[in-house]
């Protein structure tokens, strides 16, 4: 019996966190009526360029060259900042707080400015073990990772604000 009332007061709390439209971020879909966009930046095989790539190919959007897209996003910088922000008793650094800044900025094909030049922070505090350099290394690139991806998140949601936006106002 207690079984029974437990099972379905979950059942009942999953319920209503559906019905008020309750998601995960990052879980949502975008309904994009993109068709194809164009991704440039000084480094194209860098690694933000295809966590952007994969993060719009996912949501239905095509990579394609700049003659064939209507739009193009242009990545233009990405600078990387790692500064101690905590240290242990012996004085050496316990915790690194890792900032990655892109800029990008959004064209259309006849070059009108849909997104302009726009920067995106996201940091990230990470532990360090002198002790375990491979760990403390391994941990970094992961966050680095984790920090590409909420950035490309950020980058989709603003594309497809600007997206609204212009077929709203064509």
């Amino acid at each position: 019996m207690m079984r029974a009332l437990v099972c379905s007061l979950c059942l009942l709390a999953l319920s209503s966190l559906m019905s008020c439209g309750f998601q995960l971020r990052g879980a949502e879909g975008y309904d994009f009526d993109l068709g194809s966009i164009h991704i440039s930046a000084l480094n194209t095989r860098s690694e933000m360029v295809k966590i952007l790539a994969d993060t719009l190919s996912n949501q239905g959007v095509d990579i394609s060259s700049k003659s064939e897209a209507p739009y193009s996003l242009s990545l233009l910088s990405e600078i990387t900042h790692r500064r101690p922000v905590a240290t242990s008793g012996d004085i050496s650094v316990s915790e690194y707080e890792l900032s990655i800044e892109v800029r990008f900025q959004v064209l259309s094909e006849s070059n009108q400015v849909l997104i302009p030049p726009t920067s995106v922070i996201v940091e990230k505090i990470y532990s360090f073990d002198a002790s375990s350099l491979v760990g403390s290394s391994e941990e970094e690139t992961q966050v680095v990772a984790e920090i590409r991806r909420d950035i490309s998140g950020q980058i989709l949601r603003r594309l497809y604000a600007a997206m609204r936006i212009e077929s709203e106002n064509p």
